[in-house]
């Protein structure tokens, strides 16, 4: 679903499972240009990802953002916010908004395609201010739209 580099690692974000491939750095040899390239022989990646969730991840690629310290998204069908470091995994929407998201999240399995003005589920992070934040959008449900923004700062 998304893959981000995470400290000379891969972040793979998978519809129900967030997992992290390592990378071998050994495998990778320096050019003039300062780029790196992979040597054939040496295997560049694990075979398979360390998982660190296998009950959460995303179903939504623009809801999965990176900060300086985390890796934030929003599963939509668990209804849950989440983070990890790369290592350790958590749910931060456990902690207040829990039953605020079980009453607003309203889009399913099979709702997966963002479409501009009728539905979209997005998370962006502030640098300066060091603030995540959470936008859902649904405006095919019912008579009312259902749109919130949640803001997280890493600062807490």
């Amino acid at each position: 679903m998304k893959l981000m580099e995470w400290n000379d690692n891969l972040c793979v974000v998978f519809e129900h499972a967030v997992g992290i491939v390592k990378v071998n750095r050994d495998a990778l040899i320096p050019t003039d240009d300062g780029t790196k390239i992979a040597v054939g022989a040496i295997k560049v990646l694990s075979d398979t990802p360390i998982m660190l969730s296998t009950d959460f991840g995303s179903q939504w690629p623009e809801s999965v953002c990176r900060s300086d310290q985390f890796i934030y998204g929003i599963d939509t069908v668990a209804k849950k916010i989440w983070r990890t470091n790369g290592q350790n995994f958590e749910c931060i929407s456990d902690f207040r908004v829990q039953k605020f998201l079980n009453d607003n999240i309203t889009l399913g399995e099979r709702e997966l395609t963002p479409v501009i003005g009728v539905r979209n589920v997005k998370t962006h992070y502030n640098a300066n201010k060091k603030d995540v934040m959470f936008t859902f959008y649904d405006n095919t449900y019912g008579f009312e739209e259902k749109v919130w923004n949640l803001c997280w700062n890493e600062h807490q």
